[in-house]
């Protein structure tokens, strides 16, 4: 009976040591998944900022093309009028609707050296010669 008792006692010291252990594993593991989930959080919250930067440099291009195409269009206009003097040139169908699309509203920012031009303005505008 005493050597019963005595490997109760050793045996019970086994699970308590098992026991601690596993108490040990288990606050481990739960500071590691509190360090995981802030980790995640951040990451998170990093992803959206730049998912709504890249939203911004995608409107920014979207409007920059938009400038260019409409500065594209103007400069456009500009060499016909030089060319063809105060006549109206033929303008296709196509493109009329492009001019009404560009004009129909108004860039967000267009070249500080646009604007009206007029005959009596000061301004001396080279030739341009076809390529």
């Amino acid at each position: 009976m005493v050597e019963e008792m005595k490997d109760l006692l050793v045996e019970t010291g086994n699970y308590k040591r098992k026991l601690l252990n596993y108490e040990c594993d288990t606050q481990r593991l739960k500071s590691k998944k509190i360090c995981l989930n802030t980790s995640l959080q951040s990451i998170t919250a990093k992803y959206e900022l730049a998912q709504k930067e890249m939203g911004d440099h995608t409107l920014a291009i979207d409007n920059l093309i938009y400038i260019s195409r409409y500065n594209y269009e103007r400069f456009e206009s500009l060499i016909t009028k030089h060319q063809y003097g105060t006549e109206t040139p033929p303008v296709d169908a196509s493109r009329r609707s492009v001019t009404r699309r560009l004009l129909g509203r108004a860039p967000a920012a267009v070249s500080p050296h646009s604007g009206p031009v007029s005959r009596r303005s000061k301004r001396k505008w080279p030739k341009y010669y076809n390529v």
